[in-house]
């Protein structure tokens, strides 16, 4: 950024012959030359001027005793032909966004807390920071300028600093905020660029954008309250008004206080990669949050699941977790019940839904077998009309897994409906309970 005279140097003709050089420079704009005699090689300069900004170029050539002259160097017939140096400020680059912590100064930190490249913030006072251009020299200064949203650029900003004091956004909450920066050497330090002072390059552009306002997540599909069995959808939205960070959703078990929104991660059945289609995902989203998400995983009983987002500036809503579509998290409460007839059998292969204790027509008979007090009940011979505990009869033990959770007067019924011909009369097995002949006959015509 300093202002430095360069003497331009070159490599000594060693032929005996030499006389001198002829030197020849070019100013900016000029196109002639402006020829010295020279007795080394080097240009000597004992005056005081400083060159302004632009390029400049030298060249030259030998003389030899004869008055032979060389070639000029580089060709030297204009300033594209000859060595060039150009003098000015270096152009600042802007580096990043700090956010306001509460110091009184906005003081550089490295690394930036925010990028340059379309960052978002919540917070409403943030300084902008460039690369130190001056090189010590007070006299360079730096002009900022802004543009909000697709609007021209604007302002007139001076700063002795590579960074801003604290601005905030003002009413501009999601409009783009750009900036950029300029260096000059304010030779009279009036803060007012002057048209013979010298003045670097616009710098790289910036730009951030204020939001506070957070994401709203809801639980669309189940209800609340709602019984869940076999594979289920979950369905709900995540929306945010500019860019959201991420969301997830999470199983936790009843009585779980998830009242004031936060993760209780410790509690929780499954993490953020639980269900297809919730880890982390930054757009907005309006349909399946989960599709099949198998049920019969967990034990019968009553859930909570949590959908919850934050969005790329930090801004989240916990004030309303239960209501949904209000606030950055949705909880709900599901009931899991996969053996609504408490059968042993789960409801996704039950044939026979709502199965209750068998009412037979008279009394269980020996070696008949019917389903009561979640057991299948028998009588033997050998037991002397007892009864027996247990599904056990001579050679012959009935598995609810085997007739597919289905009593025996839900056999008889699927019997008669499917194959009335055959098993038409049965008014026997109704009074005194199914023969193993007949649960064998519905094992074999159900089995897959």
């Amino acid at each position: 950024a300093k202002i430095q005279l360069f003497i331009p140097d070159w490599d000594d003709n060693t032929e005996s012959d030499l006389s001198h050089y002829e030197y020849s420079s070019f100013n900016p704009g000029s196109q002639g030359k402006d020829e010295m005699v020279l007795y080394s090689s080097e240009f000597v300069y004992t005056g005081s001027w400083l060159p302004g900004e632009g390029t400049y170029g030298y060249t030259v050539r030998a003389v030899d005793t004869s008055g032979n002259k060389s070639e000029w160097a580089f060709g030297g017939e204009s300033l594209e032909e000859s060595c060039q140096i150009t003098y000015g400020i270096e152009t600042p680059e802007q580096t990043g966004y700090n956010e306001n912590n509460g110091d009184p100064y906005a003081t550089p930190r490295n690394p930036n807390e925010l990028s340059c490249t379309g960052d978002v913030t919540s917070i409403n006072g943030i300084s902008v920071h460039w690369t130190d251009v001056s090189e010590g020299d007070d006299h360079v200064k730096y002009q900022r300028q802004y543009k909000v949203g697709s609007g021209s650029w604007s302002g007139n900003e001076i700063y002795i600093n590579p960074y801003t004091n604290y601005r905030t956004f003002g009413s501009y909450e999601g409009v783009v905020i750009g900036s950029h920066v300029r260096a000059w050497k304010d030779t009279d330090d009036d803060n007012i660029i002057d048209t013979n002072e010298i003045v670097s390059d616009w710098s790289n552009e910036c730009y951030i954008t204020l939001d506070q306002t957070a994401p709203i997540v809801n639980i669309t599909s189940p209800d609340n309250i709602e019984v869940l069995s076999g594979y289920m959808d979950i369905v709900g939205s995540v929306t945010d008004n500019i860019k959201l960070s991420h969301y997830n959703m999470s199983l936790y078990p009843a009585g779980t206080d998830l009242s004031d929104g936060n993760t209780h991660s410790s509690e929780r059945l499954t993490d953020d990669c639980w269900c297809s289609g919730t880890v982390y995902l930054t757009e907005d989203f309006d349909g399946n949050l989960c599709t099949a998400w198998d049920t019969t995983q967990y034990a019968d009983g009553d859930y909570q699941i949590r959908l919850a987002a934050r969005d790329s500036a930090g801004n989240r809503d916990i004030s309303d977790p239960f209501s949904g579509n209000t606030s950055s998290v949705h909880v709900i409460t599901i009931v899991i019940d996969n053996d609504s007839d408490d059968d042993g059998i789960p409801n996704n292969i039950d044939m026979c839904e709502n199965t209750v204790d068998d009412v037979l027509l008279g009394e269980l008979g020996t070696n008949r077998w019917a389903w009561y007090g979640l057991l299948w009940n028998t009588h033997s011979p050998a037991q002397n009309g007892k009864l027996k505990g247990k599904a056990k009869g001579p050679d012959f033990t009935v598995d609810m897994n085997d007739v597919h959770g289905c009593s025996c007067i839900q056999i008889l019924d699927w019997l008669q409906a499917n194959d009335p011909e055959e098993y038409g009369d049965m008014l026997g097995l109704y009074k005194y309970g199914c023969t193993k002949g007949i649960i064998e006959d519905f094992m074999e015509l159900t089995a897959e």
